[in-house]
């Protein structure tokens, strides 16, 4: 074991799992900010309902959105791109592959992959 070669190894882990927490915080920002509109704009909804018919609204109030990452957030550090993909009662990381093919000649008229798990 070489002391330099692993503290290098465990350093460069280390920042990868720092830009991974930073992508997740990046995403969670994202979100937050789409959620907040959606939350304001359901408010603003209500309050207009309210004020049109003089009455209290039914139901309940919307709930506003949380700030930060939610716990299942997820970064893969070996494959960013795919995701984790239900495979029959357990799970995978995985990407969803789709292909068109002509029935005659077996020749591939389509192709997508997607990190979706529905298409």
């Amino acid at each position: 074991m070489s002391l330099p070669d692993e503290l290098a190894r465990r350093e460069h882990r280390l920042a990868i799992i720092a830009q991974a927490k930073a992508e997740i915080e990046r995403w969670a920002a994202e979100r937050y900010a789409i959620e907040q509109q959606e939350y304001e704009a359901k408010v603003a909804e209500r309050e207009g309902k309210a004020e049109e018919s003089g009455r209290k609204p039914r139901g309940k109030n919307p709930t506003p959105p949380s700030v930060g990452p939610s716990e299942k957030d997820q970064v893969n550090l070996t494959d960013p791109e795919s995701r984790i993909m239900p495979k029959g009662k357990s799970f995978k990381q995985a990407y969803n592959a789709q292909a068109g093919v002509d029935a005659d000649s077996m020749l591939i008229v389509a192709h997508r992959l997607t990190p979706h798990s529905n298409d």
